[in-house]
């Protein structure tokens, strides 16, 4: 987890987190100590030959005259003793010179206060220390991750007191609905139009466990860690009629001199007449389908030609002044509720003129 959290904040910015790693606490040189009493070389290391040695130690700074041959030897003979957070110029095992003055620079650490979760421990560091140095050394020695709002690069000063915060994970578990799915089916024994709801749909049931990481009060992230189906949902089928409606049509029978007809359905229309010959078809007779209608009959009293939209072809039919019929033609001039009746010469097709007539769709 903490190198997790330590990626979305080093992402966002809005907080420092450092992963725990060993991380010295000097910045400058590695020659940082911790209450380190000296030990020198043996005393076979030691010679006749006198030498001075100049110490710079915190600012103040001080000549001595040794007969020691390094700075190891040097310091435990004068009794500097190098604490957590001091820092010296130059390796302890450097030797001395001959003919040269040496300059031992000693910079010593600082008190701080670093308070953790609102618990204060102190801490000794580098004078020149910043704040991603006490991180480091927070971390490195809790293994946790910790927040710190100052940026890493910012300097810290002798007495300063550094509140940081532990990272901490939450976890919780929430029920959720998960929705059913709907189902259509087409059915043809429901008439179109029509829906009917063949079974009800259930919601099922989904179990959630989640984690929230909270850093100083402050939630940070949020993650899924798994999820459980705790009931299937039950789809909704529902199916759509795809049957036409079943039209019941009235019946009327109507006694004639030519006998009793039974009907469904009456128009009134405009009526014309027409022959076979030419003033009508613009065919004579030897010309290729003279006296054949568009449905293949040959022509003869009965029948007429419609307009196939209105009455299809095919269509019995009883005509009010002409007598039974059958729509088997059509004609260029025949549109919609016009209709033009069959009649053997000219002159009776004349005389028949242009009237309305009652035309009955016979069962």
């Amino acid at each position: 987890m903490k190198k997790r959290i330590a990626a979305l904040l080093a992402a966002s910015g809005a907080v420092l987190v450092i992963s725990a790693t060993a991380v010295q606490v000097e910045a400058v040189t590695p020659h940082t100590f911790e209450n380190t009493r000296l030990t020198g070389g043996s005393s076979a290391a030691a010679t006749t030959r006198q030498r001075n040695v100049r110490v710079v130690d915190n600012g103040v700074t001080r000549v001595y005259n040794t007969r020691t041959t390094n700075i190891a030897d040097f310091l435990q003979e004068h009794g500097y003793v190098l604490e957590e957070g001091d820092r010296i110029n130059q390796p302890l095992e450097t030797r001395f010179i001959d003919n040269y003055i040496p300059r031992v620079v000693i910079t010593r650490g600082m008190d701080i206060v670093v308070m953790l979760d609102g618990v204060p421990q102190y801490k000794r560091v580098a004078s020149d220390a910043r704040v991603g140095n006490v991180i480091a050394l927070v971390e490195a020695a809790h293994g946790e991750v910790f927040m710190y709002n100052p940026r890493r690069s910012q300097p810290v000063e002798q007495g300063q007191i550094l509140e940081f915060h532990r990272a901490a994970s939450h976890t919780f578990t929430s029920n959720f609905e998960v929705p059913y799915e709907v189902v259509y089916n087409y059915d043809s024994t429901i008439n179109r139009g029509e829906e009917v709801v063949v079974q009800e749909g259930e919601v099922g049931v989904s179990e959630v466990v989640s984690e929230i990481i909270m850093l100083g009060g402050i939630r940070i992230d949020s993650r899924m860690l798994s999820r459980t189906l705790l009931a299937e949902p039950v789809d909704q089928i529902i199916s759509i009629g795809t049957r036409d409606p079943i039209t019941v049509r009235p019946r009327f029978e109507i006694p004639t001199a030519e006998g009793d007809f039974t009907f469904g359905r009456r128009l009134v229309m405009n009526a014309t007449a027409y022959t076979a010959g030419f003033e009508s078809t613009g065919k004579r007779p030897g010309d290729p389908g003279y006296g054949i209608t568009a449905s293949g009959m040959r022509v003869q009293h009965g029948v007429v030609a419609v307009d196939p939209r209105v009455i299809p072809l095919g269509t019995p039919l009883f005509i009010e002044g002409y007598g039974f019929a059958v729509a088997a033609d059509t004609g260029s001039a025949i549109r919609g509720y016009s209709i033009d009746l069959f009649m053997y010469n000219v002159q009776d097709a004349l005389n028949f003129g242009r009237r309305q007539v009652t035309v009955f769709i016979l069962e």
